[in-house]
C-alpha cells in the first residue's frame, strides 16, 4: 500500500493470467508501464491511479472505487468495471478496444468518463461496441469529449442495464455500425433507463434507438449528418433496406423521449 511502480514492461506468456493483480493493495500509483498479454487484476481497496501506461492485448478489468486512469492507451484490450465510485477515465485511446461497464458487485457512481477515443472497433454484430453498459448500472455520471471512428459497432450502447439521470456531453460518433445505430438504449427486463441527457454532439451515418425501457430522455444540440447505415463486415448488399433513409430517431410505444434544437 502507499506505493509507486513505474518505467516497467510486464510481458505475461498467457492471455488469461494476471498480468498485476491488486488484492489487498490500496493508494497505489502505477506510472509508463507497459502492460503486455494477461490482464489487470481486481484491485479490491481503493485509491489507484494509472498514468500514461499501455495495455497491449492486456485488459484493466474488474475496477472498483476511486480508481483513475490519465492518459493511458489499450490496443486489443480493453477495460471493464463492476461496480465503482468516483471511477474516473480522461484522455484515453481505445484501439480495436471496448470499454463495458457492469454491476456485478454494485452500480457506477458519480464516474467521470472524458476525452475518450475509440479506433478500429469492428468485426462482429455483436462485440464491436465503444461504450457499452452491459447487465450494469449507470447513475449519475459524465460522459464528454467522446470520439468514435473507424468503428463499426454501436458508439453508445446501454444493454439490459439501468441507466439513469447521466449526462453525455460533446460526443462525436461515425458510422451507425452494423445495426444502423450509433446510440442504443435496449432491455428485455425492466432496467429503467431514464433522465439521461444527451447535449452537443454529432452522429455520422446512425441513428438513437430508445427501447421498451428508456423514457424521458432527451437529445439537445445533436446534428444527424448523413443518416445511412451500413452492414460493414456483414456487407448486407442484397438487403436494400439498410442503404435507405432510416428513421433517425425511434422509441418504443408507450415512452415519452424528446430531441430539442437537433438538426435532422
Amino acid at each position: 500500500s502507499g506505493c509507486t511502480v513505474s518505467d516497467l514492461t510486464l510481458l505475461n506468456a498467457r492471455d488469461d493470467s494476471y498480468a498485476f493483480h491488486g488484492n489487498g493493495a490500496e493508494n497505489v500509483n502505477i506510472v509508463r508501464v507497459r502492460f503486455s498479454c494477461g490482464f489487470l487484476g481486481e484491485w479490491q481497496q481503493s485509491g489507484l491511479l494509472l498514468r500514461d501506461c499501455l495495455f497491449e492485448r492486456c485488459g484493466a478489468y474488474q475496477l472498483t472505487s476511486n480508481v483513475l486512469l490519465h492518459r493511458c492507451r489499450f490496443e486489443d484490450g480493453g477495460a471493464s468495471s463492476w461496480g465503482a465510485e468516483a471511477l474516473v477515465f480522461l484522455d484515453c485511446d481505445f484501439e480495436r478496444s471496448s470499454l463495458v461497464l457492469n454491476a456485478h458487485r454494485g452500480p457506477v457512481t458519480n464516474g467521470l468518463f472524458w476525452g475518450l477515443h475509440f479506433h478500429g472497433v469492428q468485426g462482429r454484430d455483436n462485440g464491436s461496441e465503444a461504450f457499452l453498459v452491459e447487465a450494469g448500472d449507470l447513475r449519475d455520471s459524465l460522459i464528454g469529449g467522446l470520439r468514435v471512428r473507424g468503428s463499426e459497432g454501436v458508439g453508445i450502447q446501454i444493454y439490459e442495464s439501468r441507466a439513469t439521470n447521466n449526462l453525455f456531453w460533446d460526443f462525436v460518433i461515425e458510422g451507425g455500425g452494423t445495426t444502423g445505430r450509433a446510440i442504443w438504449f435496449q432491455s428485455t427486463g425492466q432496467h429503467l433507463q431514464t433522465g439521461n441527457l444527451f447535449q452537443c454532439g454529432e452522429l455520422h451515418g446512425g441513428r438513437v434507438d430508445f427501447g421498451r425501457w428508456a423514457t424521458e430522455n432527451v437529445l439537445r444540440n445533436v446534428g444527424f449528418v448523413s443518416p445511412r447505415p451500413g452492414r460493414g463486415n456483414q456487407l448486407g448488399w442484397h438487403d436494400p433496406a439498410w442503404y435507405s433513409p432510416q428513421t433517425l430517431l425511434k422509441a418504443a410505444p408507450g415512452t415519452v423521449n424528446r430531441a430539442e434544437a437537433c438538426a435532422f
